[in-house]
């Protein structure tokens, strides 16, 4: 066996973290796990600078570790589930944090810096009974302390605070049938939902010690599409260079098996939330979109190595059934790259998520 000598064992921490902030993710979670000295080095993770590109999480409820996929380095790793082990299921991923969720827990969580947090648990709303639960959490000053918001499966508004109780709905006692949603994304202090047709996004103010979400404003498209590829399609929301996007996911009608909907790519649309219109969005500038499960994510490319700029990775149903598809879509010219991923699904667990290493958020607020 290896031996560290003990003279690097007693590195002063100025020293570790100077090592640390040369290392990337994988290898900082080696090197905190060789000794109590090197760990606490590692605990303030928040000026660790490594390139973002997401990684891909195998979504397998069974197993007691997550099985991931570094693109960057094309390597497999697997970490242990953490918080809670037993037939755990996640349901998505926001900025770095998972929403994890068991028969009777729900959970959000790093994987990364290992910080974890109990939300209240699902039978304190009779929405959150079954799953999906699409999500989104902010840690921006103004809500401290973590916010998260969901769209339950009957897509109605929940949210809370970490140690709250139980979850609050956004409307108003006397409101009996409001909007449906089908995501939520935080743009600071502010939460977007964007209604189940893909066309009307609604803003909110969240404040912790009000029980309802407040609403500020609605914003409609500018224009109606001259042509819709699909009548199915999935709905996300992401923040891109401090603007809202509206991303939507065309899926082919023939391969839609699951609810919400999920099945075989053919194209993209995306919206642009300006004051009071959805615009359409012909380029992503430099920036690349990841979008997975229920979850997207909006990075610059040179964060990303390997990756375009005006690009959309993707992963969906493939349309062999045993197995999931990965592709990139460019936006300006629209054309389409698909593979099939060679790991075949297992025990028909949900489809694979993208998840970024972050370690904390960042606000401009």
């Amino acid at each position: 066996m290896y031996m560290i000598s003990p003279c690097f064992v007693m590195c002063s921490r100025d020293i570790l973290e100077l090592i640390c902030k040369k290392l990337t993710i994988p290898d900082v979670a080696a090197f905190s796990s060789v000794c109590k000295n090197w760990h606490s080095a590692t605990i303030d993770k928040a000026w660790i600078w490594v390139p973002e590109t997401p990684w891909i999480v195998d979504n397998d409820p069974p197993k007691l570790e997550y099985r991931l996929y570094n693109w960057t380095h094309e390597r497999h790793f697997e970490m242990i589930k953490g918080v809670m082990h037993n037939n755990t299921l996640i349901n998505g991923s926001c900025k770095g944090w998972l929403i994890v969720r068991s028969d009777d827990q729900m959970c959000i969580w790093n994987l990364f810096s290992k910080a974890g947090y109990l939300l209240p648990p699902q039978h304190t709303n009779e929405y959150l009974r079954l799953p999906p639960f699409v999500f989104t959490a902010s840690t921006c000053p103004h809500l401290n302390p973590i916010t998260v918001v969901g769209v339950s499966h009957n897509q109605t508004l929940v949210w809370c605070s970490i140690g709250d109780k139980k979850w609050k709905d956004y409307r108003n006692c006397d409101e009996d049938d409001g909007p449906k949603y089908a995501n939520v994304a935080f743009l600071n202090d502010q939460l977007y939902a964007i209604r189940v047709e893909g066309n009307t996004i609604d803003i909110f103010g969240v404040d912790g010690t009000q029980p309802y979400l407040i609403p500020l404003r609605t914003v409609q498209r500018a224009t109606a599409p001259t042509e819709i590829p699909s009548q199915y399609f999935d709905l996300y929301l992401v923040e891109s260079k401090g603007h809202m996007l509206a991303v939507t996911r065309y899926c082919h009608e023939d391969s839609v098996r699951t609810i919400p909907i999920s099945g075989t790519t053919i194209g993209f649309q995306i919206l642009k939330v300006e004051e009071d219109m959805l615009v359409n969005v012909e380029s992503l500038e430099d920036q690349a979109l990841f979008v997975g499960g229920l979850s997207c994510e909006s990075l610059p490319s040179n964060h990303c190595p390997g990756h375009h700029e005006n690009h959309i990775y993707f992963i969906g149903e493939h349309e062999d059934e045993d197995h999931y598809e990965w592709g990139h879509f460019k936006v300006d010219d629209k054309s389409m790259v698909k593979k099939m991923l060679e790991e075949p699904k297992q025990n028909f667990a949900p489809t694979p998520i993208w998840l970024l290493p972050r370690y904390k958020f960042n606000c401009n607020c």
